[in-house]
C-alpha cells in the first residue's frame, strides 16, 4: 500500500470515482518510454539495413531538389547530381543525426519567440 501513496503523492495515479486512473501525462509519457524501449529492443535483435541502401537513401536527402529537374526512376540520384556533404554530429558512426544549420537555429529560434508571444498575450488577455 505504501507503494500506491508514494504514486498517489507524485501525482501518477489518482482515485476518480472510486476507480484509480493514470493521470494522463503519465500515461503519455509511458507511452513514450515504451515506444522508444521497443524500437531500441528490436533494433537489437534484427538485421542492419546494408550499408549501400542506408548510403543511397542519405544521398538522396542530401541532394538538393532542382529546377525542372526530370526523374528517370523513383528513389535514385539524377544523372549529374551530388549529393551534399554529410554535417552530423558523430562523423565515424552510424548515427545520422544531422548538425542543424544557423538558418535552421534562426527559424527555430523565431518559431520559439512566436509561441512566447502567443503566450504573453493569451496571459495579458486572461489578466484583465
Amino acid at each position: 500500500m505504501s507503494e500506491l501513496q508514494l504514486l498517489v503523492d507524485w501525482g501518477v495515479v489518482k482515485a476518480k470515482d472510486g476507480e484509480w486512473t493514470v493521470f494522463l501525462p503519465w500515461q503519455m509519457l509511458m507511452y513514450i518510454i515504451g515506444g522508444f524501449a521497443a524500437g531500441m529492443v528490436v533494433s537489437l535483435f534484427t538485421r542492419p539495413v546494408a550499408e549501400e541502401k542506408l548510403e543511397r537513401f542519405y544521398n538522396l536527402l542530401r541532394t538538393p531538389v532542382q529546377p525542372d529537374e526530370e526523374i528517370a526512376k523513383s528513389c535514385t540520384l539524377p544523372k549529374g547530381a551530388q549529393p551534399g556533404a554529410r554535417h552530423v554530429f558523430f562523423p565515424d558512426s552510424s548515427w545520422e543525426i544531422p548538425i542543424p544549420s544557423r538558418k535552421a537555429l534562426l527559424g527555430l529560434a523565431a518559431g520559439w519567440a512566436c509561441v512566447l508571444a502567443i503566450i504573453a498575450v493569451v496571459a495579458f488577455w486572461i489578466a484583465d
